[in-house]
């Protein structure tokens, strides 16, 4: 904001009396014109231009004005403010917001590159709508920059009166409202089922809840603009169960983030951090968003730059009004994008035609692969590309859903089993699905079933792996946490779905209403379909339509344009049709194809070449969109005969082409650097990982850009754990102590006030509890070791040593010594095991390399190796220290590789290049 203040000079604080120059603020509203006392002085947090003569020419001030000269001091807001309060000054204020087009030639995220680097960032936060956008322009930012997503400025910058309800728990509190409303008026039924039945039926209220909120819409003007009789009675209904939602919210201690859409607070806290804000969008702004950078801009100053193609946009008259700005736009070229646009036979003919031309683009006009992009009008249709790609070509964003992996395979066998099971008895054909992963299953079945038995007890069962992972679903009817609880015994050897289920465990905790064992297994399973796993990642972009937004590929790829595709079909909106939406001034559902379609001409316009495919069938038609570019748009289009191959390049006899990680030949120079480095055990892990990894970041000093930790992360979570264990023991404060729990959650509880939006962040908040609940095993195992008479405890402590000739540093999470001797123990915010070594290949070898360590500084090895695991495991073995000799000639034999003549090769297994950041230096390679 720019505050414009006029008081006496006895007014201002000493600490704020820094002379900037003289000068004066053209166009100033008369009825705060200030008299010709000499006395008066303005302050203002901008410096103008105008010099002294330009003053005397300006017809824009009166002749007491001229009268004197005008001091002008640079303020901040607090200090303005402390004058206003303290003084009962009068001020004066206008907003700070423009709007600018990015030009349809321009890459949008380029664009905002170098028009950052002309100005100062010190104090500028920079939002853009994607983390895809936020890593690439962190990549092209080379410098100190702020940058952030959307949904994370919206959880920082706004406050809230209460801890936020977790999204996930929606449902659940509606439901808990429905059941004390008649609802028929909306859903057609007085009885409310079970939640599953109710979440099923009642899919669209929470979108209209969303909707009339983030608009502020006053239900009572629906019922003024809808001309159907019974609407009225609808929103009467609607009205009265949000406001029995919202009290049941607020009677378990929670807020809706929903709430606070019509009047949005921001954080000051927050705010003050920043003197600009840029905001890069490229869609539609909804009444929540413009009313909270309207407020922004009273403290700070805002910048939207709007990424769209073509001369008008649909808000721009709305916006043009409500900030008081116009949209300043450049001379934008006339460009012409080219298309080829070439029916197919099907999808898998779609798939095969883009596979040749990425391989002829690369291969015969040297086009890197990160160049090119595949997008698709939804990202579930990636399918094709994530399970046919013997090239390595695809790095499909969205990954391999978890619905298509080996765990879901496993539960729709259970689901299966549930389904058909009879007075308890499991139906003998629906076990065969897990026949080929239990031995002596298969053989089992026959025999049972030659006797004639189609039924078996569970008992009967014979692998008890099998048996364990199915009995606790034979309940007839079961709770939310028995049925997750379930199913993490199937999905044990998943990391990731375990993550989901552990934060499902969590928040439906509270939901133990009992009901169908079958609907709540099918409800879980719903729950993680959602979820995608990583896929092996070449480096061509494979990306849906909503995540090209501000992205440039100069080579585009675009399958799946049929009708059935895109525009995508849009739900029937049962609460607010397309005319109560014109009249409401709300974006239609054709406004919103419009959007979509906007989205590819902007990354059609700004590429060299795009090839559009469609399937071209009975049964298929192409997109209405084909039709429109070919017609009305500056794009130059080609028509192809149809692609309907033989064969398909996909299930080659022989491949011409393969994924080759390469390889660097290590020269007298490279060897030489090796010399004087100093390896660490997370530096030979990566060796052992991937050589051309090791390379590229330890002897190359190549580092990654990486974002800032901002989140409430494992990470960042695993370093407050240490830094509260490290806390603790400097206190003084002994496990022996009485009150040595209370000390630990005290600094833990200290440690993470740091991340100030816990406090609105409900599930943050309940994986705190989650951790703050395993401190009383901490505390009872620390009390243990404490018996055992530990002489000396030391944390976090350097070491550093020589071994095998080369040097060796590091830092010991913690180290304890007895009277038998000290032991290492090592933190982990993870779940831990007992090492069992059965190849030194495949384990971390953090321990037994600081207690070689250990050994060349000290002269002795330590009695024992711990992990620490924050989970709930504590204490377990982290290296058995009888395996110690083996491991130093496993270790000798590792830096005697890394010396040798020869070359650092890529990693035999794609799945290493998941996140490596040097794929492009190494990835794909002509044989």
């Amino acid at each position: 904001m720019k505050y414009i203040a006029f008081f006496t000079p006895e007014a201002i604080p000493m600490h704020i009396k820094k002379i900037v120059r003289y000068g004066f603020v053209p166009n100033l509203p008369s009825s705060h014109q200030p008299n010709s006392e000499p006395s008066t002085i303005l302050i203002t947090n901008t410096v103008p231009t105008l010099d002294a003569a330009s003053i005397g020419r300006s017809s824009s001030f009166k002749k007491g004005f001229l009268s004197f000269m005008v001091l002008f001091i640079i303020v901040t807001a607090a200090d303005v403010k402390y004058i206003i309060d303290q003084r009962r000054i009068l001020c004066y204020t206008s907003p700070m917001l423009d709007m600018h087009k990015i030009p349809t030639t321009a890459k949008p995220l380029l664009y905002l590159k170098n028009l950052l680097l002309k100005e100062n960032t010190a104090r500028t936060a920079v939002i853009v709508p994607t983390n895809r956008n936020l890593r690439t322009l962190s990549a092209y930012a080379k410098w100190e920059l702020d940058i952030q997503t959307i949904s994370e400025f919206t959880r920082r910058a706004n406050r809230y009166p209460g801890v936020l309800l977790p999204k996930e728990l929606r449902g659940y509190y509606l439901y808990k409202a429905a059941r004390s409303i008649d609802l028929s008026a909306v859903m057609r039924t007085k009885e409310i089922e079970s939640y599953i039945q109710f979440i099923q039926r009642s899919s669209a209220l929470l979108p209209f809840f969303r909707e009339i909120m983030v608009e502020g819409i006053d239900p009572k003007r629906l019922q003024t603009e809808s001309m159907y009789h019974d609407y009225a009675d609808q929103i009467d209904v609607l009205s009265k169960l949000w406001a029995t939602y919202c009290m049941q919210v607020h009677q378990d201690g929670f807020f809706d983030e929903w709430e606070c859409f019509a009047a949005p607070e921001l954080d000051e806290s927050y705010i003050s951090r920043y003197d600009r804000f840029i905001f890069l969008i490229g869609g539609y702004l909804n009444n929540y968003e413009i009313t909270q950078l309207k407020s922004l801009s009273n403290n700070a100053h805002v910048s939207l730059y709007f990424n769209y193609v073509g001369d008008t946009h649909h808000q721009r008259k709305l916006l043009t009004s409500r900030f008081n700005a116009e949209i300043q736009t450049e001379d934008d070229e006339v460009i012409v994008a080219n298309a080829h646009i070439i029916p197919c036979q099907s999808g898998l003919a779609q798939h095969d035609l883009i596979t040749k031309k990425i391989l002829e683009t690369h291969y015969t006009h040297n086009i890197p692969f990160s160049k090119m992009a595949v997008v698709l009008p939804d990202p579930k249709l990636a399918s094709l590309f994530t399970y046919s790609d013997p090239y390595n070509l695809y790095n499909v964003s969205s990954g391999l859903s978890v619905a298509d992996t080996p765990l879901f395979e496993r539960l729709n066998g259970i689901l299966e089993i549930i389904s058909t099971v009879d007075s308890g008895k499991i139906y003998l054909p629906a076990l065969q699905k897990f026949a080929a992963a239990y031995p002596h299953l298969s053989a089992f079945i026959r025999k049972e079933l030659s006797k004639g038995a189609l039924y078996i007890t569970a008992d009967s069962i014979p692998s008890p792996a099998l048996l364990t992972m199915i009995k606790p679903f034979l309940k007839a009817t079961s709770s939310y946490s028995e049925v997750i609880a379930a199913v993490s015994i199937v999905a044990v050897n998943d990391p990731e779905a375990i993550s989901e289920l552990e934060k499902l465990q969590l928040i439906y905790s509270r939901i133990e209403e009992p009901a169908p064992t079958k609907e709540l297994l099918s409800a879980v399973m719903k729950e993680l379909s959602q979820l995608s796993t990583p896929m092996n990642k070449g480096s061509v972009a494979v990306i849906g339509l909503l995540e090209s937004r501000n992205m440039q590929y100069d080579y585009l790829f675009l399958p799946d344009m049929n009708a059935s595709s895109f525009p995508a079909k849009q739900g029937k909106d049962l609460f607010m049709n397309t005319e109560l939406r014109r009249a409401l001034e709300l974006p239609t559902h054709a406004d919103r194809e419009l959007l979509l379609k906007n989205y590819y001409y902007q990354i059609i316009m700004r590429a060299k070449s795009a090839l559009i495919t469609y399937t071209a069938s009975e049964s298929e038609e192409p997109s209405p969109f084909i039709a429109e570019i070919t017609t009305i748009s500056k794009i130059a289009t080609r028509e192809r005969e149809s692609y309907n191959p033989n064969r398909y390049l996909l299930i080659p006899n022989d491949r011409t082409f393969k994924a080759n990680s390469g390889a660097i030949e290590k020269s007298d120079e490279i060897l030489s650097e090796l010399r004087e480095f100093k390896f660490s055990a997370t530096s030979l892990q990566l060796y052992r990982r991937c050589q051309l990894q090791f390379f590229y970041r330890h002897i190359k000093g190549l580092k990654a850009n990486t974002e800032a930790i901002t989140d409430y992360n494992a990470g960042v979570i695993g370093d407050i754990l240490h830094k509260t264990m490290e806390t603790l023991f400097k206190s003084a404060i002994l496990p022996e102590q009485s009150d040595y729990l209370q000390h630990m959650e005290r600094v833990f509880d200290d440690r993470i006030q740091q991340f100030d939006y816990l406090a609105t962040d409900a599930v943050g908040r309940f994986q705190t509890q989650a951790i703050r609940n395993t401190f009383p095993l901490i505390a009872s195992q620390e009390r243990a070791r404490a018996k055992v008479g530990i002489i000396k405890q030391r944390y976090e402590d350097p070491i550093a040593a020589t071994l095998f000739g080369v040097q060796f540093e590091g830092k010991i999470d913690r180290w304890d010594l007895t009277t038998k001797g000290y032991t290492i123990i090592d933190y982990k915010y993870r779940a831990v095991k007992e090492t069992s070594v059965q190849s030194f290949d495949k384990i971390d070898i953090q321990l037994p390399i600081y207690a070689l360590m250990m050994e060349a500084s000290f002269r002795n090895l330590p009695i024992e190796m711990l992990w620490f695991g924050f989970k709930g495991d504590g204490f377990v073995q982290g290296f058995p220290i009888e395996r110690i000799e083996e491991f130093r000639e496993y270790l000798s034999l590792l830096i005697a590789d890394i010396f040798a003549d020869g070359v650092f090769k890529g990693a035999e297994r794609d799945d290493v290049c998941e996140y490596c950041p040097y794929t492009s230096f190494c990835k794909e390679a002509l044989i």
